[in-house]
């Protein structure tokens, strides 16, 4: 089975290179990356004679479908605002497709090319509505270590946008996802909010238009970069909620579940 990482030299992107090269049913791995330079150190830094690296920029639709041509399967790693041309050239090419999610609205725009995924014949897997306001709802919770202490708040994510979809059938009323931040990365972030920066309606500045939103998303652009992997952890819990039928709906609005229990917390895996 060949797979193509598309940002595979990326943060997200070489954490799925390494465990590709582990499944025994995967002769190959394109590492594809917009900078090479570091796709062949991602490739270097990994025990495996399964790799090989291409230079790719997703807006060039031309090569991206000559890169994708003839492969079984396309794990898409690169920035969400990418997902919607990615699949199409999947779709183009017959590829199988799965990415790491778009945030809700990206999201249900690919969800609506069910119709040409299904009549290209391939699987498409998507990021896996229940509307709450970001950085709303705040709960305090006890992650097992190395987590501990930690303040949940609401935030918009893929899977609120495909599980009361997916999941219909299986009396799924509603879907809200929380993350929880260190917390002086949420004091500023809530400090930048306050200010304005999340907004993109336009404001005048000098005579010129700028969206507050796009300004600091360049501002971000433009701060140096760690090269390190992320040392973050994912806690697995389960909630079960027992209810006659008839009372489903009102539960849903009230949104409080009978049971919550936390069952396991993965560790970070070693870095590069």
């Amino acid at each position: 089975m060949h797979i193509i990482v598309l940002g595979g030299a990326g943060a997200m992107g070489r954490i799925a290179v390494r465990t590709l090269t582990e499944y025994s049913d995967v002769d190959l791995v394109t590492i594809a990356d917009y900078n090479a330079k570091r796709a062949h150190e991602v490739a270097a830094s990994l025990p495996s004679s399964n790799i090989q690296i291409k230079q790719i920029d997703v807006n060039d639709e031309e090569h991206l479908r000559a890169l994708l041509r003839g492969a079984d399967v396309v794990l898409n790693a690169v920035e969400y605002i990418f997902n919607l041309p990615i699949l199409k050239a999947c779709i183009q090419e017959k590829v199988h497709y799965a990415d790491l999610g778009g945030l809700f609205h990206m999201t249900r725009k690919l969800m609506n090319m069910h119709a040409e995924v299904e009549e290209a014949g391939i699987t498409a897997i998507l990021g896996v509505w229940y509307p709450q306001q970001p950085l709303s709802g705040q709960e305090e919770m006890v992650f097992p270590l190395p987590v501990g202490h930690a303040t949940a708040v609401y935030s918009l994510h893929s899977e609120c946008a495909t599980f009361p979809i997916s999941f219909r059938d299986k009396g799924i009323d509603y879907v809200s996802f929380k993350i929880a931040f260190p917390t002086d990365f949420m004091t500023k972030l809530k400090f930048l909010v306050d200010l304005g920066f999340g907004s993109d309606e336009p404001i005048t500045v000098r005579g010129n238009k700028v969206s507050p939103r796009e300004v600091l998303a360049r501002l971000l652009e433009m701060a140096p970069v760690e090269d390190v992997e992320p040392q973050d952890c994912d806690v697995l819990r389960t909630g079960r909620t027992i209810l006659p039928r008839a009372c489903a709906l009102r539960h849903a609005r009230n949104r409080n579940p009978h049971h919550n229990r936390i069952v396991k917390c993965l560790q970070p895996i070693s870095p590069l």
